[in-house]
């Protein structure tokens, strides 16, 4: 979608979006981040918070498969739009790099012996994270790990290494959830793991997240309210989005105000926390009305599979779009 005149347009209607509004709380349209075509929110609310691949609960993926057959399928939650392609071929899941993760617990061991979260990412399987024990009142079960990955990534699996010198604190039954705001999360995985020493994998369908949590709800063999865990990592491939430093986004409006920074190009920004919203200061009726456009020049034609897009972080809801449309544009 390269710049110059238009010299093919096709446009298909999209079907109602599940998460459609029946109430519309305004003539206002959000979002977070886009791709190269045209979204254009027809009624409801319209708005959503920037990334590159979480604003109200769930993140709308626009899947167009072979450009005949349209579908819309909630996802993790996203703060942004984004443009899919598919990979060239599938590729078997690597360890992804841990460089700048952070991690945090809601307990850890710090009296007796030093067993903090980040031991769970460090790389050495003979240090480990284990939930705070000494004294006379153990932290008490579910056991929580978080993980800030930095980025998002394409992820289709958690592998879990047990300490490696006691069977105390191996997680038995978990929830695994992935999120891409850090508020939002989904469960993508639950079950009930082995208690030995082995690298346990708990595979799910790929997503792109930021955040991984990970809930211990037992103790595998029932030794005591602990937790612990030797090494922990995620497995994925290449992230499937477009790269979006050369995107130029132009809306049919924008909320110019200083002290609301609501301009367009924050959807395509990266940051999750932030969002493009139309103008909504001053009087309802001299705002501008539905529809609502926002476009996105990719600088270059490519092959798109979908676009994600990310309403604006919680709790607000003001301007997430409702009735859409998605027009791609080839222009030579």
């Amino acid at each position: 979608m390269a710049g110059g005149a238009a010299a093919h347009h096709q446009r298909q209607q999209l079907p109602r979006s599940s998460q459609r509004h029946q109430q519309p709380l305004g003539r206002w349209a959000a979002a977070a981040a886009c791709t190269a075509l045209v979204l254009l929110a027809a009624a409801a609310m319209t708005s959503a918070a920037a990334q590159a691949a979480t604003g109200a609960d769930h993140t709308k993926s626009l899947a167009a498969g072979d450009g005949t057959a349209w579908d819309v399928q909630p996802a993790v939650s996203f703060a942004a739009v984004q443009a899919v392609v598919a990979p060239a071929a599938v590729q078997a899941p690597e360890a992804l790099d841990r460089t700048g993760w952070t991690i945090t617990a809601d307990s850890a061991e710090t009296v007796a012996k030093s067993n903090p979260a980040a031991a769970a990412i460090d790389g050495n399987s003979s240090t480990f994270w284990h939930s705070a024990y000494s004294g006379d009142a153990p932290a008490p079960l579910p056991h929580r790990l978080v993980i800030d990955v930095k980025r998002l990534s394409a992820v289709t699996a958690l592998t879990y290494l047990p300490r490696q010198d006691k069977p105390n604190g191996r997680i038995g039954r978990f929830s695994l959830q992935l999120s891409t705001n850090g508020q939002t999360y989904d469960e993508v995985a639950s079950g009930t793991l082995a208690d030995d020493f082995t690298l346990k994998q708990i595979d799910f369908q790929r997503t792109s997240a930021r955040y991984v949590r990970l809930i211990a709800v037992t103790e595998a063999g029932n030794r005591g309210p602990w937790s612990s865990a030797g090494e922990i990592n995620m497995l994925g491939g290449p992230n499937p989005s477009l790269p979006r430093d050369a995107w130029v986004v132009t809306v049919d409006s924008e909320e110019t105000s200083p002290d609301a920074n609501n301009l367009a190009a924050i959807a395509v920004d990266g940051n999750v926390s932030s969002f493009w919203h139309t103008a909504w200061v001053g009087n309802l009726a001299d705002l501008p009305p539905h529809p609502h456009t926002f476009t996105i020049d990719t600088g270059d034609t490519r092959k798109i599979t979908s676009l994600s897009y990310l309403p604006r972080p919680p709790p607000k809801q003001n301007g997430n779009i409702g009735d859409y449309r998605c027009v791609f544009v080839i222009l030579l």
